[in-house]
């Protein structure tokens, strides 16, 4: 099975023997999909861990078992998948088995009713508890977990969710979260997709609901790589500083999922010495993971080497386009952090400077003008969204999955081309 690649692309193709900082696009390309290759995907194994709170009652759990039925139909007989429902009980209406009765799987959970109030973690243990005895490395197990409110049964902490969630990594089941409406705990739920290598999504409407599964499915069906890391050593006299990642560069990093035709990847900024020694690499990185058919892969070594220049050619070099665009989208995505943080503590004076900051990066970038203009008007009208428009912003401009051929991309393209895991969206929480 074809390995993806690893490509170090620089901002620009050398720099100033007196020293400098160089922007760089750390890349691992998918190769694109084999002929036939959805056809030959191995099983997999997905729990649907679906909250049926009082809050979820009506139109909401309607949607949410639509969604469920959906993905059960769109599974082959080879797959297996579970449905739990939660509220403060735990029900399992649909244990996990093989699909090869899809009329019956749905049947077993179509007329489930709302209940009382949120016991996430447990709902969230049970789906993990049904896929772990059929875990294991190189099958794809995933718990997919909605919730529509706070967590407020059993334990409730963000971090000590999140820590279950990476734990459970190890046995090889990943957490992707999907939070509905005002009252989800945007932070809880984005930690234990985070930490549980999976994605985490959120919606307004049951309409949104319906685009986070498809986007969601359709991943899982192009998916070539997962459990990715990068690990990276710097030449002598160059520290290499993250910018779309909280982890160290000292230490491996996690990647997400990748799929067919696409990039995942980390920008990063090398703090060069004064050095003319051109020969020697500026860094390496390489990447170890799992790959579809369940095989794990290490990249060998890629190397950064460039020429060093006087500082007066190294300002006349060409800069790249998309590693231009890429940190232009980093640092619009920090700012949106930097302005939640700000709101939460109460400094709404705060908060909307770092917005007018995003201003002149957004002259260069037409998605980054969108996600501001959205953003500036929650702000003003509806707090509660821009915490967690914010935070969904900040996460896909540093860590979205991308198209290989992106550069075909930088002109005017209709988003609804693509796959729906490589979208573009101005406002994450919408279906569109």
């Amino acid at each position: 099975m074809s390995e993806p690649k690893v490509i170090i692309s620089p901002a620009t193709p050398g720099y100033s023997v007196d020293g400098q900082t160089l922007d760089i696009l750390i890349r691992l390309q998918a190769p694109a999909a084999p002929e036939g290759g959805e056809a030959r995907r191995p099983p997999m194994h997905l729990a649907l861990v679906i909250d049926r709170s009082g809050s979820m009652s009506g139109g909401p759990l309607r949607e949410a078992l639509k969604c469920a039925e959906h993905i059960v139909r769109r599974m082959r007989p080879a797959d297996r998948v579970a449905v739990v429902a939660y509220d403060d009980e735990i029900l399992v209406p649909a244990p996990l088995a093989a699909v090869v009765n899809p009329d019956a799987i749905v049947a077993s959970f179509a007329h489930l009713p709302a209940g009382g109030s949120t016991a996430l973690h447990a709902g969230w243990q049970r789906g993990v508890a049904e896929l772990k005895p059929l875990a294991a490395a190189g099958q794809l197990s995933r718990v997919v977990l909605l919730s529509d409110g706070e967590a407020n049964q059993g334990l409730t902490d963000p971090e000590a969710l999140a820590a279950e969630a990476k734990q459970e990594t190890a046995a090889h089941v990943t957490t992707t979260t999907i939070g509905l409406g005002h009252n989800f705990n945007e932070v809880l739920m984005a930690a234990m997709a985070d930490a549980g290598q999976g994605r985490h999504y959120y919606g307004q409407t049951a309409a949104d609901l319906q685009s986070a599964f498809e986007e969601e499915f359709a991943l899982l069906e192009a998916l070539h790589a997962r459990e990715i890391t990068l690990a990276f050593v710097p030449g002598p006299g160059v520290l290499l500083e993250l910018r779309s990642a909280d982890g160290r560069a000292d230490a491996p990093v996690a990647l997400a999922d990748l799929a067919y035709g696409a990039e995942t990847w980390l920008f990063g900024r090398l703090h060069i010495a004064a050095r003319r020694d051109s020969a020697s690499p500026l860094f390496s990185v390489a990447a170890h993971g799992t790959l579809r058919d369940g095989s794990t892969f290490a990249t060998a070594p890629a190397m950064l080497v460039v020429p060093a220049l006087s500082a007066a050619d190294a300002q006349r070099l060409p800069r790249d386009e998309i590693v231009l665009q890429r940190g232009v989208e980093v640092e619009a995505g920090r700012l949106f952090r930097q302005a939640r943080a700000a709101l939460a503590a109460g400094n709404r004076k705060a908060a909307r400077e770092a917005l007018t900051q995003v201003e002149a990066l957004a002259a260069a970038n037409p998605w980054v003008a969108e996600a501001l203009l959205r953003l500036k008007r929650l702000i003003e009208h509806d707090e509660a969204m821009f915490m967690k428009e914010s935070l969904h912003a900040h996460d896909r401009m540093s860590r979205r999955l991308s198209a290989s051929d992106e550069a075909a991309y930088l002109g005017p393209v209709s988003e609804s081309a693509k796959p729906a895991y490589l979208r573009r969206k101005p406002e994450q929480g919408k279906g569109s």
